[in-house]
């Protein structure tokens, strides 16, 4: 497991540690964990895919207390790791995540992402 840290930004308020397994170094290419493309792209109802395309165009800070729904009394004072496929700087998707659960009385919060696309 490799370690990398998630600088502040407008959206987090905090450097953060993130753990990965491997380089996401481009579908098809060598030593690629390709099989994450084949989970993520199996096929989709429309309506599915247009929530997708519709939350990464309507990307803002404070998007997830918007659209989630997250209980309170299971975050606050706890150790809390979320877990997602592909890291990627300057997306931004974990790093509101991160805060909000920080905002929400997180005790800690570490990310860990199965790979990491290269800096």
């Amino acid at each position: 497991m490799k370690e990398f840290t998630i600088k502040v930004n407008s959206y987090l308020s905090a450097d953060i540690s993130g753990y990965y397994n491997c380089d996401y170094v481009g579908y098809q290419k060598s030593g690629n964990p390709d099989f994450i493309n084949h989970l993520k792209n199996m096929p989709m109802k429309s309506s599915e895919l247009d929530l997708v395309k519709d939350f990464i165009d309507m990307q803002y800070v404070g998007i997830t207390k918007d659209t989630c729904q997250i209980d309170e009394t299971k975050i606050v004072g706890k150790d809390i790791i979320p877990v997602d496929d592909i890291y990627t700087e300057g997306v931004f998707v974990a790093e509101d995540c991160i805060q909000t659960l920080l905002d929400l009385g997180a005790k800690s919060v570490i990310l860990y992402v199965i790979a990491k696309t290269r800096d």
